[in-house]
């Protein structure tokens, strides 16, 4: 929610945030008729709106509250005590009678007052009492105060002469499972004649009572009310668990107001048989029995009404759905809100998917997390097992991670939730493996269906025909998702026959298409129905063969790119890496499991291009490990051979250079015992890098030398220019500077025509080094620009992070000595938390420190290097790329 959030601790210095229960008076505030005040004023509203705003902060400071939240055009407050609740109440209501808004607006504000407990979460409050307190205020009518009884016994002994309460009587509200007894606030200056209040029993209805709080939902909350009046039939849509149904009675709730002939519920979901799907209408209407056919008595029966129809579970009727259109068509002021798996298909309807809940992806500030939607309802529904529970700094990671886990499907996080009356949060997640078991014995009032997550997803999956059962299980073999072209090669299916399956499972909301894929449509599924799909799978028998036809096609895949990693963002190759991550992950995984050697070490062998590029190589140094250990791994293959070289690469990069030295010296000797130059080639150019970071100069110019040769009678280009430019960087260290320049631009002119973007931006970046130490800063900077380019295409943030260094030295040099020392502490910080550690030997950092410390002071300096350490990668970008003036974002380096 967005507005101001003020620090509670000055107005009320007894609250402690964390403690399970805090006694105040919530104050909600709303403006009555906003929406048509905001179309009949326009943009002059927000002048109205700010007036509005200034009064009722005026009244709250006076009275010694506090403005916890704001949203669109109400406050939310609280305040110590009942009595300073009820003067600022009186103050604001008198502020704004008399306050002269413009263009004569007479703006009518409801408030509700409510005395009660909750809990502090960061800087808001939670609990059934601040609901209670909302829904008090929903009933009131523009300029109305409205009091609970909790606050009138409070009050009523100490009220001013002036000032009396009105007995409302008892009104059942939403979400509250007791009739609330309320008063109205009387007091001289204030409206005191209103209509009933807004509260169930005003309109004729059949919403049930809730005996749970309804937790977040706002933008879904806010769409529903916005689509509602503009188009007659709005289906909610959604996977089971996504809490389709709650949603709609809760803004059916919200809408009794705009249908004086009522708003009723028709439940379905008991029903086999679409020919009673009119009698349960007529039923839930308490229409009696006529000699007429019960569709004609709906059809008169709702002709003259403004009435709303709650069509719930509609997805296993749909042969029934033209009855809907009889009934819009035959009643012009009747609209149906429905809530079904897939759409009813009519025209007219208006679908609105209800996604998962907001989740935690990254792990946020306590506060910040307790807001989440996910989180916010698990805390909510753990109270109810463990009235004591509260999200801590102990228990916030593993509480994020159940609800991720758990695809924010609220169903799933409620029966987690249900589990703390014996787990802890961490005990909980550690048995989350598979988690379909575990999320069982929800409600008995709930039906069967819904009682447990596997119930929710078997009713789906039994609605489907054959076909789509088969495309169903076997598509669950894909981890994150799968493109077109991959579902046909796994599947089995092509053309139009895999376009119709992807499209039903889509309607039917089983499977999901990502809407931010529009040049390759992606399809996937929840991992919670992922895991149905896939016990489907291994009971049909069909899983050994989807597992072998999934590796088959992803080892290919991977291959395929290998090559194109090093070549710039029109090969797309790194960016395709990252999406089917989970899909690699997954060859690895059950090659591990299998034993095969041979799937894996190709896999890894891949990927280690890309893992270095993306500041992955602790990953890929994990499974390559894993992988060399095997049995079938042992035997001198070029599998293993390609392999070591791959893990040698992966050690060299994060400075480990005992163990590529070793990796590197085995995958020699096997390419020479299997007389594969080229394989020899590439192992002599890593062991060469290494004999430079030694120092071993000597050694490091013969084994260049001797690849560069071999390398040169194959063809093989790159690795040519590859020698170039580590024979450059032996010569650089050596003090030879106009040698290694002969090197490296011989390697540029190579690397240029090959188009391989990755050895051009490195080349470049040493070329830049040397222009910095011949004086040509405008020459340095100019080719610095022009490789951080590159390595922005490319979205290398190992060599991103290593061309910070290279411009250090040209912001030194330039005598900006504080954005220097900024730069060497960002790519020393992350450096060490990414685990990427550039050979200091050949590539030689600059070390800005000294320098600055003559030139502004070493505390200045010092604060410089905690500045720089302290970024994020994407903040050392942006500092770049603000130095440099380049158009670079951290978006299109696709990290995670």
């Amino acid at each position: 929610m967005a507005g101001e959030v003020r620090d509670v601790s000055a107005a009320m210095s007894h609250l402690s945030p964390g403690l399970p229960g805090v006694t105040a008076t919530f104050v909600f505030t709303d403006i009555e008729g906003s929406t048509k005040l905001l179309a009949r004023l326009g943009d002059q509203y927000a002048r109205v709106l700010e007036d509005h705003r200034s009064l009722i902060r005026q009244a709250v400071d006076d009275a010694g509250g506090t403005v916890v939240d704001t949203e669109g055009d109400g406050f939310f407050l609280v305040f110590p005590t009942p009595s300073s609740a009820l003067r600022a109440a009186v103050a604001a209501q008198s502020s704004l009678a008399a306050h002269p808004f413009a263009h004569d607006v007479e703006l009518r504000v409801r408030m509700g007052l409510h005395t009660g407990e909750a809990a502090v979460a960061g800087t808001s409050y939670l609990g059934l009492e601040v609901h209670r307190a909302a829904r008090i205020a929903a009933t009131a009518h523009g300029g109305q105060v409205v009091v609970s009884d909790a606050t009138r016994v409070l009050v009523e002994d100490a009220l001013p002469d002036t000032v009396t309460l009105k007995d409302l009587g008892h009104h059942r509200l939403k979400d509250l499972t007791r009739p609330q007894h309320l008063f109205q606030l009387v007091a001289p200056g204030l409206a005191s004649a209103f209509p009933a209040l807004r509260s169930l029993d005003a309109r004729p209805n059949n919403l049930p009572s809730q005996v749970t709080s309804f937790v977040g939902r706002q933008r879904e909350r806010g769409e529903v009310r916005r689509l509602l009046p503009q188009s007659r039939l709005l289906t909610l849509t959604g996977p089971g668990g996504t809490g389709k149904s709650r949603l709609a009675v809760e803004v059916a709730g919200d809408l009794l107001g705009e249908f004086p002939d009522g708003v009723f519920l028709v439940k379905l979901g008991g029903l086999r048989d679409p020919a009673l799907i009119a009698p349960t209408i007529a039923q839930a209407l308490g229409l009696t029995a006529t000699d007429r056919p019960v569709l004609q008595a709906l059809k008169d029966h709702l002709e003259p009404l403004r009435l709303l129809l709650i069509l719930d579970n509609f997805e296993h009727l749909l042969p029934g759905a033209p009855l809907v259109r009889e009934l819009l068509e035959a009643a012009p002021q009747l609209r149906a809100l429905v809530t079904s798996r897939a759409r009813l298909h009519l025209s007219g309807e208006q679908e609105l998917p209800v996604p998962p809940m907001e989740l935690p992806w990254k792990l946020p500030e306590l506060d910040v997390l307790c807001r989440c939607e996910a989180v916010a309802l698990f805390t909510q529904r753990a109270r109810a097992a463990d009235p004591g529970f509260n999200v801590t700094r102990d228990n916030a990671a593993a509480v994020a991670e159940i609800c991720v886990r758990l695809d924010g499907l609220p169903l799933a996080i409620e029966l987690a939730a249900a589990r703390l009356n014996v787990l802890t949060p961490r005990l909980l997640l550690q048995r989350m493996e598979p988690c379909l078991p575990l999320l069982s014995a929800g409600p008995w009032d709930m039906p069967d269906r819904q009682r447990t997550l596997l119930n929710t997803i078997a009713w789906s999956h039994d609605l489907l025909d054959p076909a789509d059962k088969a495309l169903f299980r076997r598509l669950s073999v894909f981890s994150g998702g799968c493109t077109v072209a991959a579902a046909e090669a796994v599947v089995g299916l092509d053309g139009v026959e895999m376009l119709e399956g992807l499209s039903s499972l889509v309607e039917k909301n089983l499977l999901w298409r990502a809407r931010e894929s529009a040049d390759e449509p992606r399809f996937g599924m929840l991992e919670t129905i992922r895991e149905y799909a896939h016990d489907q799978l291994v009971e049909s028998g069909e899983a050994e063969d989807m597992d072998a036809r999934h590796s088959r096609f992803y080892l290919e895949f991977a291959s395929r790119r290998q090559s194109q990693l090093t070549r710039g963002p029109q090969s797309g190759m790194a960016g395709s890496l990252q999406a089917e991550l989970d899909n690699l992950r997954a060859v690895i995984r059950r090659s591990i499991r299998a034993g095969d050697a041979e799937t894996g070490l190709r896999m890894a062998s891949s990927l280690w291009r890309f893992w270095q590029q993306r500041g992955q190589l602790e990953e890929g140094r994990r499974w390559m490990a894993r992988l060399l250990a095997l049995p079938l791994a042992a035997p001198r293959t070029a599998t293993r051979a390609k392999a070591l070289n791959a893990a040698a690469g992966m050690a060299y990069w994060q400075g480990d250079y005992a163990e590529a030295q070793a990796y590197g010296e085995e995958s020699l000797s096997i390419w020479r015992e299997l007389g594969d130059q080229g394989g020899a080639a590439e192992a002599l150019h890593s062991l060469a890098y290494l004999a430079g970071i030694r120092g071993d100069h000597g050694q490091a110019h013969r084994l260049h030398e001797e690849s560069r040769a071999m390398a040169q009678e194959l063809g093989d280009l790159r690795c040519v220019a590859d020698n170039l430019v580590g024979d450059g960087m032996v010569s650089q260290v050596q003090g030879d500077t106009e040698g290694a320049r002969a090197r490296f631009e011989q390697a540029r002119g190579l690397f240029e025509d090959l188009g391989e973007s990755y050895g051009l931006a490195s080349v470049l970046c040493l070329l830049s080094r040397i222009a910095v130490e011949r004086g040509d800063l405008a020459g340095a900077g100019a080719l610095w620009c022009e490789a951080f380019q590159l390595l922005g295409d490319l979205g290398d943030t190992s060599g991103m992070i290593i061309a910070l260094s290279d411009l250090c030295a040209i912001e030194l040099a330039c005598g900006r000595p504080e954005a220097a020392v900024r730069l060497a502490g960002a790519a020393d910080g992350l450096g060490e938390s990414l685990k990427v550690q550039p050979p200091k030997a050949l590539t030689q950092p600059p070390d800005p420190r000294p320098a600055a410390s003559r030139a502004m002071g070493a505390p200045a300096m010092q604060a410089a290097w905690r500045a720089g350490r302290a970024m994020s990668l994407e903040d050392a970008i942006a500092y770049a790329r603000e130095l440099a003036g380049l158009d670079i974002t951290v978006s299109e380096l696709g990290s995670e």
